[in-house]
């Protein structure tokens, strides 16, 4: 999960230092990573829906609540004006 500041209409991965334009004087979000991360998800998934058993079933519906979590409290909290991406539903 990636969160981005919304400048001139557009997210902004990297924002210029003292730019007239940004609320931030010296951000740079791409250096911070992402917000939250499980590493290898992807390849949990396609493992899953090929071999996995109902424990593994568990685990997947246990990665989305994590991350569902911090994104409703991102959402209640800042005004969000996207919300895209890859999905665990």
């Amino acid at each position: 999960m990636h969160c981005f500041p919304i400048i001139n209409q557009a997210p902004q991965a990297l924002i210029k230092p003292f730019d007239a334009d940004s609320p931030f004087k010296e951000f740079n979000p791409s250096s911070l990573g992402p917000l939250l991360s499980i590493p290898k998800l992807k390849d949990f998934i396609a493992m899953t829906i090929h071999y996995g058993d109902e424990a593994d079933m568990e685990l997947l519906k246990y990665a989305h609540i994590l991350l569902e979590q911090p994104t409703d409290l991102l959402t209640t909290s800042l005004h969000v004006v996207e919300n895209s991406g890859q999905s665990i539903h």
